[in-house]
């Protein structure tokens, strides 16, 4: 009997982490993390270009404070 309702609850909590390692990798998580890869290479770029005081105007342009 103990061994039964031990098997069941590892299969729970086996299923909830296979359930949550496919959520985090759906389409619309990876394309959010890309979208945030992208925009801090672009600020990375400005700095290099044009510095740290770029970085402040371009975050003031699009109303973002860092």
């Amino acid at each position: 009997m103990h061994r039964k309702f031990h098997i069941l609850i590892i299969t729970i909590i086996f299923c909830g982490f296979v359930t949550f390692f496919i959520s985090s990798y759906s389409q619309e998580v990876q394309d959010s993390r890309d979208k945030v890869r992208k925009q801090g290479l672009l600020l990375v770029q400005i700095y290099k270009l044009l510095g740290a005081e770029a970085v402040v105007r371009h975050d003031a342009l699009l109303g973002e404070r860092r």
